[in-house]
């Protein structure tokens, strides 16, 4: 059922996203960003809802960032690459968004994979140390 969030996720981005030249995932019809309280309150939890995915508590869409961050390292991503991808100008900043993971935090994390990308767990991993 979660499989539904990863296609709600695509479909925004097929037929919803604006394209800015902020390249921003989500923006008013001005160009502009919304606020990241709008976003989770107006865009991300009636998804959430609608699919019965429970809501933690304070979860923000920083949050996604942190967990980027820590998906790349439990993957063995490169300091250097996951710096980048997060736009980050140092490496002691990136060292703080990523978290260590235990075997139970492992399985959420794949199956939070499988939410939000329905294809094989292998596959992503052999795309992301190709990509290194």
């Amino acid at each position: 059922m979660h499989s539904l969030l990863g296609l709600r996720a695509l479909g925004y981005l097929k037929h919803d996203w604006l394209d800015n030249s902020g390249k921003l995932l989500f923006c008013t019809r001005r160009e502009t960003a919304f606020a990241n309280a709008d976003v989770v309150e107006y865009q991300l939890h009636p998804i959430m809802d609608e699919l019965a995915i429970p809501r933690p508590p304070r979860m923000g869409l920083h949050a996604l960032r942190h967990g980027n961050a820590t998906v790349l390292d439990s993957q063995n991503v490169p300091i250097a690459v996951r710096k980048g991808r997060l736009g980050h100008s140092s490496f002691s900043t990136t060292m703080r968004y990523t978290h260590v993971v235990g075997a139970e935090d492992r399985q959420i994390a794949e199956e939070l994979g499988r939410i939000f990308d329905p294809s094989s767990p292998k596959q992503a991993a052999d795309s992301l140390k190709s990509a290194a």
